[in-house]
């Protein structure tokens, strides 16, 4: 009975540490990683949105995948004057540039360069795990994003809810199973 009563008291102590909801919440933050960056999808399970196909200026410098500058008949690199153009213009927009440099244009995933999802992760703050992202950057770039697409795109949803439980029900048995 009192080794019973130990393994018990051991459990507890495993249910009390920070690090006992650590699977789980890397759980939620790897699906809602896929979620966005793979299938396009906000916390909802709905699409994020569509790119924007509103004419813009794109300088190759800023792109992770270069090209050549051109002005709005696109035939030239340079100015009538002879100066060299800075920056390359899209008629058909966001979606246009996209595409040009091999990205997904069908779905909007949020990946251009692949920094925001590296930047969104696990955390521990206070004794406790949270899902956030490490740079003030890419947590601008998120909250942009949700602000222009009109919807929560990063954090905990039903469907996150789903894994948490999944992910704590068998570390539970786990432990239990250990006694």
């Amino acid at each position: 009975m009192e080794s019973l009563i130990a393994g018990l008291v051991k459990a507890l102590h495993k249910f009390q540490e920070p690090s006992y909801e650590a699977p789980a919440v890397a759980a939620v933050v790897a699906d809602n990683l896929f979620a966005v960056h793979n299938q396009g999808q906000a916390l909802n399970g709905s699409s994020i949105g569509q790119y924007s196909t509103s004419p813009i200026y794109v300088s190759p410098s800023r792109s992770p995948k270069k090209f050549t500058p051109r002005g709005q008949t696109g035939r030239s690199s340079k100015f009538k004057n002879g100066k060299t153009r800075k920056s390359r213009y899209f008629p058909q927009g966001y979606k246009e540039y996209r595409s040009l440099i091999g990205r997904e244009v069908n779905v909007v995933n949020l990946s251009l360069s692949g920094k925001l999802s590296k930047e969104y992760n696990l955390q521990l703050r206070g004794g406790e795990y949270v899902a956030g992202f490490t740079t003030s950057s890419a947590a601008n770039k998120a909250s942009g994003a949700e602000r222009r697409f009109k919807k929560p795109i990063y954090g905990l949803g039903s469907r996150g809810k789903d894994v948490f439980g999944e992910v704590l029900t068998e570390q539970n048995q786990n432990i239990f199973n250990a006694i």
